[in-house]
């Protein structure tokens, strides 16, 4: 809980720090309102130009608006956003933990437990995951990965 209170505090703090301003995330934000409110992938209502970095994050801000049923200012909705990545990264800490509790005797479980922790309160991954990057999300998949290999036998 301590790791996970540390990346909601560093994402947090990133988010409104003026030093670590990165303009990804206000141009998703833009792309997703706009998806919402007109059905549009788009930066203004009816030019059709790619210029999100990531569409995994532009969707995780359209959804959180659907779910909250409007579209709050940039602020409010960076602070949803985090809760969301939140939930990502204790899903993968879950996983992470599942990992170590059932291969003790193949792996270290602590070192399994230890990446956990470590990835949860990665200064980076808390940076990036507010700068408009999916990368809470690619690490929960990366983690997902190797535990269906293990299931099946191939690790």
């Amino acid at each position: 809980m301590v790791a996970l209170a540390a990346f909601g505090y560093e994402a947090r703090r990133f988010s409104v720090d003026s030093r670590a301003f990165v303009d990804d995330p206000f141009i998703s934000l833009r792309f997703a309102a706009n998806l919402v409110r007109y059905q549009q992938l788009s930066f203004n209502p009816g030019t059709r130009i790619e210029g999100f970095s990531s569409l995994l994050h532009v969707l995780i801000h359209a959804a959180i608006f659907k779910t909250f049923g409007a579209i709050p200012n940039a602020f409010a909705a960076i602070d949803h956003t985090i809760l969301v990545l939140l939930c990502i990264t204790l899903t993968q800490f879950l996983v992470v933990f599942r990992l170590a509790q059932r291969d003790v005797g193949r792996f270290n479980g602590l070192a399994w437990y230890f990446a956990g922790v470590l990835t949860t309160a990665s200064l980076p991954v808390a940076f990036w995951a507010t700068a408009g990057l999916e990368t809470p999300v690619e690490s929960l998949l990366y983690v997902s990965v190797v535990l269906a290999a293990i299931d099946i036998g191939a690790l």
